[in-house]
């Protein structure tokens, strides 16, 4: 009886600031250490628990580890994405590390959680992955859905002769039969009657993608904009029943600020709640390009496992999520569904061209985010590694000289073209046609984000590549006309852990 006093006191007793700051540090960082979370809360998940907490203290007067808990469990949970196999909901997962964090009480269910999460993979798993990595890519690159066992083992051939470092096991044309057809045990592919040929299923997208995001150290929203997710559509005031995860406490200071009030004069017309949008209103169109310079470091194979990364989260919070692949054209690869396995299957489709057209991505977004339930919230989320350099009845033949310097000065104000290109663009017959098929096709691009934005779609954009590129600065520009956010990825490995932030 007298522990029992003693644990209560304890837990009412009144915190420091200090010590707050270390508590919701502690719980933030157990997220992304915990086996059954494939992505983790970051910095902005430990600012918004303090802000939180910091209501409390405005409300009561004093911050206890009961508020932390509380303020946890509101700020927390949304932010995390639990593994497929975790058999529990966020919150759960969260009121598990708040009771070892905040209270030192471990829950017994399954052990210690965190005893062996820093182990390093066996290396037949990591052999595994690669494989399975490189029969994407190569499905890919082969234009077709059917995989043949003799094409695989002849371009391991070409690669090995080329100076490319190749396991020996996938030299010899019996020892790759093996490795493939014990995929084929894992339900990964399936092989056709005539037993050369085979296809890849969705559960390799899948695979890929909690391998991807087990091993991702990425910072939780960097490269995002603020305010990149947001299910909050207005600011209102407190009204009788309000729960108290809805207050805002940034909006609420700042009344008792405009108003000169202390916050010991706080009164029920000061404070300030969310008015939140249900987050299963909402649809996602994710539209990756899949031309040929996708093809460059896998580039294509984790855009892919990003968009999987991406549905997963936005299912899971009761979104629908479509696929969109383009290059020279735009096909639908998923329509809006709430079934991962649609999207993963879809993302094998095949769909490979020599251009870039985003506008044609956009469009068809578009007419997918607007064929029915209309009243949702809609967003299409655009992968690229690039600027367009198509666009659908383009005009080929190049205007006269004159007219071709004013449009090129304009391309480099908008768009920015590097050292000596309006130099050349001079000289240069050839590539002046070229700048402005380029241009022709990044307007064509920009009017489709004003056309969507116009249709209340909010259009986002993850640029892979140079730091510096055209296309980046494209790519910023259509983001703020489609009134969406921007990401920069230029290590292809994280672009599914940071890919996840524009959905969760």
């Amino acid at each position: 009886m007298e522990k029992h006093v003693s644990r209560n006191l304890i837990d009412a007793r009144p915190l420091t600031r200090d010590e707050i700051d270390c508590l919701i540090a502690g719980v933030v960082a157990k997220t992304r250490e915990h086996p059954l979370i494939v992505r983790g809360a970051g910095v902005r998940a430990a600012i918004a628990v303090k802000q939180i907490a910091h209501g409390y203290r405005l409300l009561h007067g004093v911050v206890t580890r009961g508020a932390i808990k509380k303020a946890a469990l509101v700020a927390l949970p949304h932010r995390i994405v639990p593994s497929p196999e975790a058999g529990k909901r966020s919150d759960e997962i969260i009121r598990e590390i708040v009771q070892e964090v905040v209270f030192g009480i471990r829950s017994l269910e399954y052990g210690d959680p965190f005893k062996d999460h820093k182990k390093k993979p066996p290396a037949e798993t990591e052999t595994k992955q690669t494989l399975i990595e490189e029969l994407l890519a190569f499905q890919h690159n082969e234009y077709r859905g059917t995989t043949r066992l003799h094409n695989l083992h002849a371009d391991y051939i070409r690669r090995a002769d080329s100076g490319e470092s190749v396991q020996p096991g996938k030299l010899d044309y019996d020892s790759l039969k093996a490795l493939v057809q014990n995929l084929e045990s894992d339900g990964f592919l399936a092989f056709g009657k005539e037993g050369d040929g085979f296809r890849l299923k969705g559960a390799v997208i899948t695979y890929l993608m909690r391998r991807v995001l087990k091993n991702s150290h990425y910072k939780t929203g960097s490269g995002a904009h603020k305010g990149q997710h947001i299910e909050k559509a207005s600011v209102r005031r407190y009204q009788r029943g309000d729960a108290s995860r809805d207050v805002s406490p940034r909006h609420t200071l700042r009344r008792l600020v405009h108003t000169g009030k202390q916050p010991g004069m706080i009164s029920a017309e000061d404070i300030r709640c969310f008015e939140r949008i249900p987050p299963e209103n909402r649809d996602i169109v994710i539209c990756i390009d899949s031309s040929e310079s996708m093809r460059e470091s896998n580039r294509v194979v984790f855009a892919k496992i990003a968009a999987a990364a991406m549905a997963a989260a936005a299912i899971q919070h009761g979104a629908r999520v479509g696929i969109v692949l383009f290059s020279n054209t735009a096909d639908c690869a998923a329509p809006l569904t709430k079934n991962g396995h649609l999207i993963t299957d879809g993302l094998l489709n095949v769909h490979t061209g020599s251009y870039t057209n985003i506008g044609a991505g956009i469009r068809k977004s578009r007419e997918m985010l607007l064929k029915k339930n209309r009243a949702n919230r809609k967003q299409a989320i655009i992968i690229s590694d690039g600027l367009p350099n198509i666009s659908d009845g383009e005009q080929s033949s190049c205007r006269d000289t004159a007219a071709g310097h004013a449009e090129m000065h304009t391309f480099s104000r908008n768009f920015g073209t590097g050292k000596g290109i309006q130099q050349n663009a001079h000289n240069d017959s050839t590539h002046v046609a070229t700048m402005f098929k380029n241009l022709n096709a990044a307007h064509s691009a920009l009017r489709e984000v004003q056309k969507s934005q116009r249709r209340a779609i909010e259009t986002s954009f993850i640029y892979i590549g140079d730091r510096d590129g055209i296309g980046k600065t494209f790519s910023q520009k259509a983001a703020r006309m489609g009134g969406g956010s921007f990401l920069s990825v230029d290590n292809i490995p994280d672009l599914p852990g940071k890919a996840l932030g524009l959905v969760s």
